[in-house]
């Protein structure tokens, strides 16, 4: 009979034992995996602003193209209005 309680103790002993260091293992886990999902978010966010830059970045650039050009040709339009202007003026 005593040999089976002490039996039973060491059971209970090494099952508890188990079960800490299953316990340990699963928060060691976990604390890593979240560690490596914080880093993923992070670079992730980082790639997605980068990018985001380079977009802004470019349809600045493409926008103020867009207006110098406008600029240009109203300017070149106003010019030869205001000579056609003068041809008139001229011509009377």
């Amino acid at each position: 009979k005593q040999a089976k309680e002490e039996l039973d103790k060491l059971k209970k002993e090494a099952e508890s034992k188990a079960r800490e260091e299953a316990d340990k293992l699963k928060k060691e886990a976990e604390a890593k995996a979240r560690e490596e999902a914080d880093k993923l978010k992070k670079e992730a966010e980082d790639k997605a602003r980068a990018e985001a830059d380079r977009l802004k970045k470019e349809a600045e650039a493409k926008a103020k193209a867009e207006a110098e050009a406008a600029k240009k040709k109203a300017e070149e339009e106003a010019k030869k209005k205001g000579e056609q202007e003068l041809k008139k003026l001229f011509k009377r």
